[in-house]
């Protein structure tokens, strides 16, 4: 199971509907605590943009995975921070749950772990209701035809700008920055160390070829303070869940981004990074 978690807002609203596309199941979620979270269930989410179909994207080879999606994905709503001071009831949540056609509602809290299970445990339930005929058809069959995914490789240009608010790990009240970029599979790149800075620069470039599976991966960013004597501290990470941005043949696809860091060991917020890309895609 991949989980893939979007962003809301509307800066991000075109990178977020192409996470959509070969979606088995979407998990819209809203803040149990807070008024003005549920009600853009039914403001901004009523609308049929999560489903597939109305993202008007050309649809894949027959033997691709992505055929079989269609506008009947199922859709579990769920209610965050159920431990909270709750300004939205159960039973009214139930009845937004069945205004917007979804599958299932249900309530948990990432802070006691509280029907966490049940949010997955519900999307699987769901995600087997919804595709048995299509997936029956291709495992009964004599001699399956074999999936072929088509590996577009393209150059990736990485630029990974400045950092600010960094937290300080040496006695002076300063930190020694740096950056690594990790793609996953052995892949990392690391831009140049910055003494004594809290807010570096770096404008560090880097040219990538890459391929299918790359761009499928997270992307990690990792700060770390490089100390002289001993191992480099870490200051804060995050990630960049990359959309399936290599579906978009022959086009090139830009981002710009504040990444929020947080420490490893305290979970505390260590910052933010800023970093862009664009992704060309080869002839």
């Amino acid at each position: 199971m991949y989980l893939w978690d979007t962003k809301g807002a509307e800066d991000y609203e075109r990178l977020t509907k192409l996470a959509y596309f070969g979606a088995d199941c979407f998990l819209l979620c809203f803040d149990l605590t807070d008024r003005n979270s549920f009600d853009r269930i039914l403001s901004k989410w009523n609308d049929g943009t999560w489903k597939v179909k109305s993202m008007q994207l050309p649809r894949p080879t027959p033997y691709h995975p992505l055929h079989y999606v269609e506008d009947g994905t199922p859709l579990i709503l769920v209610g965050l921070k159920s431990d909270g001071n709750r300004v939205v009831n159960s039973d009214e949540a139930a009845v937004t749950a069945k205004t917007i056609g979804a599958n299932k509602y249900v309530e948990c809290s990432s802070l006691t772990q509280s029907g966490l299970r049940s949010v997955f445990d519900e999307a699987l339930r769901a995600m087997k209701i919804h595709k048995p005929k299509e997936w029956k058809k291709c495992a009964s069959a004599k001699k399956p035809a074999p999936v072929q995914y088509e590996k577009p490789q393209g150059t990736l240009k990485m630029t990974i700008i400045e950092a600010q608010d960094l937290l300080a790990m040496d006695i002076g009240g300063k930190s020694d920055p740096f950056v690594v970029f990790d793609m996953g599979g052995g892949k990392e790149f690391k831009t140049e160390i910055i003494k004594k800075n809290l807010n570096p620069k770096w404008d560090a470039k880097f040219e990538i070829v890459v391929s299918h599976s790359v761009l499928q991966r997270a992307w990690t960013f990792h700060v770390y303070d490089w100390d002289r004597i001993g191992k480099n501290d870490k200051i804060g990470v995050n990630k960049i869940d990359i959309p399936l941005v290599w579906t978009l043949r022959g086009r090139e696809n830009e981002f710009d981004t504040w990444l929020d860091l947080y420490n490893d060991e305290e979970g505390r917020k260590a910052g933010k990074l800023h970093v862009s890309f664009r992704y060309v895609e080869n002839s």
